[in-house]
């Protein structure tokens, strides 16, 4: 069976990562812009005192490091749906290797990148 290349991240309420607890999930990162407090303290009713902010802590499958909100990480579930999965390894090593067309902050450009892409090589 072949193994999912798509973009995932672990969003978690701030405030109680910084409090010590682990309140968080796992999501694709074309959900990312509708994870909600409720959903992420398991669909309890709240209020979840002090908590205010969820934020991307890990993810897989994304080509940059370091954390990210979730309005970057769901532009991230964009551009995957944009190249498709059979490219995503190909645009991952495209940016991985820092010679790649940007657009905004470090997201690539999908039409640069089909632009340049030639293919695979089969040798």
């Amino acid at each position: 069976m072949a193994t999912s290349c798509k973009p995932r991240i672990w969003v978690a309420c701030l405030h109680c990562y910084n409090d010590g607890s682990l309140v968080g999930q796992w999501v694709d990162c074309t959900d990312a812009a509708d994870v909600t407090l409720a959903q992420l303290h398991g669909g309890a009713g709240g209020p979840y005192t002090g908590c205010e902010e969820v934020w991307c802590l890990d993810h897989e499958n994304i080509p940059v490091p370091g954390e990210m909100g979730l309005a970057e990480a769901a532009e991230w579930g964009e551009v995957h749906e944009e190249v498709g999965e059979t490219l995503w390894p190909a645009l991952f090593a495209w940016v991985e290797s820092g010679n790649y067309t940007s657009v905004g902050r470090c997201l690539p450009s999908t039409l640069d990148f089909e632009e340049r892409y030639c293919g695979r090589d089969r040798t």
